[in-house]
C-alpha cells in the first residue's frame, strides 16, 4: 500500500507560499491535493469548502492540483483525526500540501517561505524578559516559606498544588540554564532574564526542514544570503537550539535556499522543489 506525504508550507502572508506550491505542483507527476488551512478559535468544529470562484484555490487548480479545499479548524480542536475524515481526503494522492496554519501534529516536511529581513534586523536575537526574574523571585519567596517547619504540609493543605507545580517548573528551567552555562565553561554567569528568540516576522522558521528565502531582486538575494549563517546557528549552537526549540530538539541540518520563486529555472527554486519532491518520493515508496 502506497502512503502519501504531508507537506506543510508556512510563512508570513505575501511571502510566496502559494508561488512555492505552484512550483512544486509543476514538478510533480502524480496527484497532489492542496489545502488552504486556517485556524479560527471561534469554531467549535472544523469546516471544509471548495468555492469554485476562490482565487487561491483557482491557482492550485491551474497549477495542476488533483484536488483543492479550504479547511478551517479551532485552536482547541483536540480531534486531529477530523482532517482525515474530510471529503477531500477521500481522494487518492501521492501528497497533501497544506498551506497556512497546520491542523496536524505531524507532517513529513515543514517548508518555511519568507522574505529576506531588512538590513540590520537579526533573525536571532537575545531579548530581555523581566517576567523571568519576577518568576524566580517568586520561587525564592515560596522556597523560603516551604523550608519552615511544616511549610510544605501547610501549602498542600491550603490547596496550592498548582503553585507548587509551577515553582517546580521554574526551578528546573533555571537549573537547566545554569548547568548549560557551566558545561560551556562560560566565564559569564547565566542570565535569568535574557532569552534567545527568532524575529517575530519569521516565527516558525525554526521548525522547518526546508527554508526558502524568497528574493525577488539582486538586493533581496544578498540580504537572503546574509541570513543563512544564522539559520545554521539555529541547529548547531546548542544554547540557541535549546532556547528556541527545546531540550530535545534534533541537530539535523536544514535545507536552506535563497530563491526567486517566480523563476522556475532559478537554482534555489530547483533545489527547494527537489527537496520537497524527495520527501514525496520517499513516502510513496513505503
Amino acid at each position: 500500500m502506497r502512503e502519501r506525504a504531508f507537506i506543510h508550507v508556512a510563512g508570513p502572508a505575501g511571502a510566496g507560499r502559494t508561488t512555492f506550491v505552484e512550483a512544486l505542483l509543476g514538478a510533480c507527476t502524480g496527484p497532489v491535493i492542496c489545502v488552504r488551512s486556517e485556524r479560527d478559535d471561534r469554531l467549535r468544529e472544523p469546516k471544509e469548502s471548495a468555492p469554485a470562484r476562490d482565487a487561491e484555490l483557482g491557482r492550485y487548480r491551474k497549477a495542476g492540483a488533483s484536488g483543492v479545499a479550504r479547511y478551517r479548524f479551532g485552536g482547541d480542536d483536540e480531534d486531529r483525526d477530523s482532517f482525515f475524515s474530510t471529503d477531500f481526503m477521500n481522494d487518492y494522492s501521492q501528497a497533501v500540501v497544506i498551506e497556512g496554519d497546520c491542523p496536524l501534529e505531524y507532517v513529513d516536511l515543514v517548508v518555511f517561505v519568507g522574505p529576506p529581513l531588512a538590513p540590520g534586523v537579526p533573525l536571532i536575537e537575545r531579548t530581555e524578559r523581566p517576567e523571568r526574574l519576577a518568576a524566580v523571585e517568586k520561587l525564592e519567596a515560596l522556597g523560603a516559606e516551604l523550608l519552615r517547619p511544616g511549610g510544605l504540609r501547610a501549602a498542600l493543605e491550603a490547596g496550592r498544588e498548582e503553585e507548587l507545580l509551577e515553582a517546580s517548573r521554574i526551578y528546573q528551567e533555571s537549573m537547566d540554564r545554569i548547568m548549560r552555562a557551566m558545561s560551556r565553561r562560560d566565564s559569564r554567569p547565566p542570565s535569568l532574564t535574557a532569552e534567545w528568540t527568532v524575529a517575530e516576522t519569521h516565527r516558525g522558521i525554526e521548525k522547518a526542514g526546508l527554508v526558502v528565502i524568497n528574493a525577488r531582486s539582486t538586493k533581496e538575494h544578498a540580504a537572503g544570503e546574509s541570513m543563512l549563517p544564522e539559520l545554521t546557528r539555529l541547529r548547531t549552537d546548542d544554547e540557541i537550539r535549546v532556547a528556541v526549540l527545546g531540550r530535545f530538539a534534533h541537530r539535523l541540518p536544514v535545507t536552506t535556499v535563497v530563491a526567486d520563486l517566480t523563476d522556475a529555472k532559478d537554482a534555489g527554486t530547483r533545489k527547494a522543489v527537489a527537496r520537497a519532491k524527495r520527501t514525496i518520493s520517499q513516502r510513496s515508496r513505503r
